[in-house]
Parts: C-alpha cells; structure tokens; sequence
C-alpha cells in the first residue's frame, strides 16, 4: 500500500461516516494495489 494513494483515500472518505470510513480502509488493505481504483469509486459513487 502506497503512503501517497492512502493519504490521498484518506483524504477522499475524511467527510463520510466513520462507518464507511472503517469499511473502505479495510477494502485497501485486503486489496493493497486498488487503493486508486477505491479512491476513484468514493469520488464517483458515495461523494455526491
């Protein structure tokens, strides 16, 4: 997992519920090389 693609995860869900917070981190670490593909679903899906 990539300290700059984490940074930017956590950056991206930082306004979502604690809840889906937790359940988005645990996704990047059980897939460590989607942390992009994960960040780009939240921007497009839950962030609006």
């Amino acid at each position: 997992m990539s300290d700059i693609n984490i940074k930017a995860l956590i950056e991206t869900i930082k306004d979502l519920p604690e809840e889906k917070q937790e359940t988005i981190l645990y996704l990047a670490e059980i897939f460590p090389d989607e942390e992009d593909t994960i960040t780009n679903y939240v921007k497009n899906e839950l962030n609006r």
